[in-house]
């Protein structure tokens, strides 16, 4: 079982990489503090899955520096493979600068209501690929910045309003297990093992009439994925639904638990936001979605999780 609850013990991992200066302000500083602790347990714990893994090196973010295999050093440059294709749906256009001055990936948009976001070129730290439903849509630039600024490469994420694990909107949006399949088939570097995958489904599934199904749907997210060298990062549920109708926490509660599996990290949203949900989390209209500070932390949870895993 993945223990991230934060303790006194615990040591800081590196700074998260500063926002650009025209970005909204990020999450205050204890709560910044907070998600260190929260993915700090991450890295304890997550060294386990690792092959031979010891402590986590900290890596820099010049490709052709020193890299650690396990107990093995090695000093040749790290080889950046070519850019990787795929992943893009819809009307595919570059970033707008207003949002990455750069501009250094590319958006697909199917419609305002499922968005795919992709980095083709090879960073030194590896493939990231995050599939995620409206909160993954919402906070996919923030996210996008963190991982491209920490030399993760390369990088799809693709978000969709009211997006279930097997069950879509129509032909509006693909389901996550659709996703998955599309951006395996788009590239072969999609199907490598060193592919890091991080999903972000459960707003739509954990409802009151199907807790007896979510370990088995959560199962078919694991299966679509398939073998890989890294755990498969899962960011569990919270919204505020608890305040207009009671049993949601406890709904969502079941849900999260039943994420819990070995070759399997939760990014506690839960617990971090649980201080201060409003802060993080709207109210009307739905109670779910998030605010601008709750786009930030995602994508810095996102960022964190993945720095704690080993490198392979």
């Amino acid at each position: 079982m993945v223990n991230c609850a934060p303790t006194p013990s615990m040591h800081t991992l590196p700074s998260l990489p500063p926002s650009p200066p025209d970005l909204p302000v990020q999450p205050s500083s204890h709560r910044r503090r907070a998600a260190y602790a929260v993915v700090a347990a991450l890295a304890v714990t997550v060294s386990a899955f690792a092959h031979g893994a010891g402590a986590t090196p900290t890596e820099p973010a010049d490709p052709s520096a020193v890299a650690v295999r396990g107990q093995r050093t090695q000093v040749a440059p790290i080889a950046l493979g070519p850019p990787a294709g795929g992943c893009l749906v819809g009307t595919v256009s570059r970033v707008a600068s207003a949002i990455d001055p750069a501009r250094r990936w590319q958006v697909g948009t199917v419609s305002s209501s499922w968005k795919a976001s992709f980095r083709a070129e090879s960073g030194s730290k590896g493939p990231v690929a995050v599939v995620g439903d409206s909160l993954t849509l919402s906070s996919m630039e923030e996210t996008m910045r963190y991982l491209v600024d920490a030399g993760y490469g390369p990088v799809c994420i693709d978000g969709g309003v009211a997006r279930r694990m097997e069950v879509g909107t129509g032909g509006s949006v693909s389901s996550a297990v659709e996703v998955i399949a599309r951006i395996k088939a788009s590239d072969p570097v999609w199907q490598m093992p060193t592919v890091r995958w991080v999903l972000a489904i459960g707003t739509n599934d954990a409802r009151p009439n199907n807790t007896s199904t979510f370990a088995a749907t959560i199962q078919k997210g694991r299966t679509a994925v398939g073998t890989s060298y890294h755990p498969l990062l899962w960011i569990d549920l919270r919204t505020r639904r608890e305040e207009i109708g009671a049993g949601w926490d406890a709904i969502e509660d079941q849900w999260n638990a039943a994420l819990v599996a070995p070759r399997t990290v939760v990014i506690r949203w839960a617990a971090e936001v649980a201080p201060s949900p409003e802060s993080y989390i709207i109210g009307t209209p739905d109670w779910t979605h998030l605010t601008t500070g709750g786009q930030y932390l995602r994508g810095q949870l996102t960022l964190q999780a993945l720095i704690a895993l080993p490198m392979i």
